[in-house]
């Protein structure tokens, strides 16, 4: 199942179910998993506690025009679990 299409992910923060199975999920849906914020990253997963400067870093690189990345939250990834299951 490739709904996410390859698309780069980074998962930052805490969430209330384990790292390694939102890991898991999101490759077998198509993600591929990031380990730092970068032009080559398309969506953020974005838990509590998340670091304020990657939010930052994000911003910066959307408002330089040299990427587009979205972040998500724990809802979203909720809404992703139960429409594709884990």
């Amino acid at each position: 199942m490739r709904i996410l299409g390859g698309k780069g992910i980074v998962i930052t923060g805490n969430f209330s179910i384990e790292r390694e199975e939102i890991k898991t999920f999101l490759m077998k849906i198509g993600g591929q998993i990031k380990s730092g914020i970068t032009g080559k990253v398309d969506f953020v997963f974005a838990g509590e506690d998340c670091g304020w400067s990657k939010i930052q870093k994000i911003n910066d690189l959307n408002q330089s025009k040299k990427a587009n990345i979205r972040i998500l939250n724990e809802a979203d990834l909720n809404y992703l679990i139960k429409k594709y299951g884990i």
